[in-house]
């Protein structure tokens, strides 16, 4: 029993973060793949948009269960590494702690700001509002599959 909680704490903790971070890759792809397809933009754009819908629902997911993991894991399993003095794995812990909730704040906006912003924009047929927009929702989703992939590199 004592094994068990912390291997399945782990495993949520990986497994939220490999799922949010495969979604990424995934969506990324598909988008690319769908504009490139399709010949019609319109339709392309809504299917991205219903991809984009799932993928926030799944991150919101996986935010939760990796910022769960997370936190047992700061309380309970690494609950010495923060009595003593200040070092290397203290700053690691930090410094991967503070990479996972910049990931969640950032597709928390990204979703619940952005995200219906950008779809309002397209709909109104405001062209410049909706690119610039969606630039910044493009940096946000690439920054949160790097900050992803350093959070599981400073695991």
């Amino acid at each position: 029993m004592d094994t068990a909680v912390p291997m399945l704490g782990r495993g949520l903790y990986y497994g939220s973060l490999g799922i949010w971070m495969g979604s990424i890759l995934m969506l990324s792809l598909g988008s690319k793949v769908a504009f490139r397809l399709l010949s019609d933009r319109q339709m392309a754009g809504n299917l991205v948009g219903g991809w984009l819908a799932v993928y926030h629902r799944l991150g919101l997911v996986c935010a939760l269960g990796a910022s769960a993991a997370a936190l047992y894991r700061i309380l309970v399993w690494e609950s010495q590494l923060w009595q003593g003095p200040w070092n290397a794995p203290k700053q690691i812990a930090l410094a991967r702690t503070l990479l996972l909730a910049l990931m969640v704040l950032s597709h928390l906006y990204a979703g619940c700001i952005l995200h219906p912003e950008i779809h309002r924009l397209r709909e109104a047929g405001m062209t410049e509002a909706f690119r610039a927009l969606h630039v910044r929702s493009v940096v946000l989703l690439m920054a949160n599959l790097l900050f992803g992939i350093a959070v599981i590199f400073l695991s």
